[in-house]
């Protein structure tokens, strides 16, 4: 067997656990070199999921630290996060930063972890949180029905609606909730601060920006039976939230769709390098957290790979990261090239 040198950290998403990313670890074990090394984390199992951002992320980061400190051969850290899995990991990326380059901040060149950055992959992911879907509803796991227009009816009716998601899904709803709030949040270390914000500031967009590939994969519904009116809506993740794309460049990206081997795979382009976030705006300051999160991260650049979702809701959403499924077959094989930095994508 091969001295490990390069440590591949698997994270699961909401209510979820560690058994439903096997077949993609499977996959990726006979694909990559001896070599690689797989941490399908279990710390933040099942109900554990629901206690918010921040104590994920926490616990993530200790169990990484661990599996450093046992393969003391690992040279490259990449991560790859299913659904909420992908926060989770932007969190713990975060903290690594900080125990791996002394804290400095700067972004390029530091050490994560200790070890060399190597790739950052989320799956579905929301990380502009929940939004409203076009027919009304939010696209909240289990409570599509909740909220129409949340938006026009203020922050304090955001709140209170955030008060029956999180009867479900505990500090964790509540936190992707915020990105319907005001883009403002609560002073340092004040309980009101809002995780999507502090998700997105300076030092955690250093910890982004150490990795040498960032990519993130997003689900395309395009069903034969499938109505125009939904086609791109994952149906548990918004399309714009885990494409990281402002709603011109998502009807975009949807009207010129030519798929090839299940997944359509969109080059490095920053947003505000190309004007539209800039142009959205037209020099006005984001109005929701989730605008403001989307204008942050598109300071950094990304591969997009929108891959072909089969199915209906939670079972396609799974499907991602099955490559018994045609869907998670195609991501599989996209992951396991993006994943060796030896090769370009």
């Amino acid at each position: 067997m091969e001295a490990p040198r390069h440590l591949v950290v698997l994270q699961h998403g909401l209510w979820a656990s560690p058994g439903i990313l096997r077949g993609l670890e499977r996959h990726l074990r006979a694909a990559l070199p001896g070599s690689t090394r797989f941490l399908s984390s279990w710390t933040n199992a099942s109900a554990l999921s629901v206690r918010g951002i921040q104590a994920c992320g926490e616990r993530l980061a200790r169990e990484v630290e661990a599996a450093v400190e046992q393969h003391r051969g690992v040279q490259r850290i990449s991560f790859v996060g299913h659904s909420f899995g992908g926060i989770i990991c932007r969190r713990a990326v975060r903290l690594g930063l900080e125990k791996g380059s002394g804290g400095n901040g700067s972004g390029a060149g530091c050490r994560v972890f200790g070890l060399e950055p190597g790739v950052f992959a989320t799956i579905a992911s929301p990380h502009l949180g929940v939004s409203v879907q076009p027919c009304g509803g939010l696209e909240v796991p289990l409570l599509s029905w909740v909220g129409a227009a949340l938006p026009s009816r203020g922050a304090d009716f955001v709140r209170a609606v955030g008060r029956v998601v999180a009867m479900v899904h505990g500090r964790t709803g509540w936190d992707l909730l915020q990105s319907l709030e005001p883009a403002v949040g609560g002073g340092g270390g004040r309980e009101d601060e809002l995780e999507l914000l502090t998700l997105v500031d300076e030092a955690h967009l250093a910890a982004l920006g150490a990795f040498s590939r960032r990519v993130l994969y997003s689900a395309v519904d395009y069903s034969p039976d499938t109505p125009n009116a939904t086609i791109g809506i994952d149906h548990m993740v918004p399309f714009r939230s885990s494409s990281l794309r402002t709603e011109i460049e998502a009807q975009e990206a949807l009207e010129d769709w030519i798929e090839k081997g299940g997944y359509k795979q969109w080059n490095p382009v920053c947003s505000e390098d190309t004007g539209r976030v800039q142009t959205l705006w037209s020099g006005m300051p984001p109005r929701t957290t989730a605008e403001a999160c989307l204008k942050r991260l598109s300071s950094l650049d990304f591969y997009k790979v929108d891959v072909v979702m089969r199915g209906f809701a939670l079972l396609a959403h799974r499907g991602l990261v099955n490559p018994g499924s045609p869907g998670g077959l195609a991501l599989a094989r996209h992951l396991e090239k993006a994943l060796d930095l030896t090769k370009p994508l």
